[in-house]
């Protein structure tokens, strides 16, 4: 988890509110009901990884180059 970063994705016609959690090995995309909720997860998120490489100096580093893939969202009606 020391090498996750979070960020936000612009809002486009069928999706707003959209962040992703992004490792090494996988993107996790997520929504919120409003920006200010997507503002506040993306806050959150970001101290907890960043806490955590503080308490855990080693997984510092740990990033290896990712292969970028296309972004992939799926929507459940």
């Amino acid at each position: 988890m020391g090498s996750a970063w979070v960020r936000g994705i612009d809002d486009f016609k069928k999706a707003q509110n959209v962040f992703q959690v992004v490792d090494v090995d996988k993107t996790y995309t997520m929504f919120s009901d409003t920006k200010e909720e997507k503002e506040l997860w993306l806050t959150k998120i970001q101290s907890a990884i960043d806490q955590l490489v503080k308490r855990f100096p080693e997984l510092k580093g740990k990033k290896k180059k990712r292969k970028e893939n296309k972004l992939n969202i799926y929507f459940i009606l």
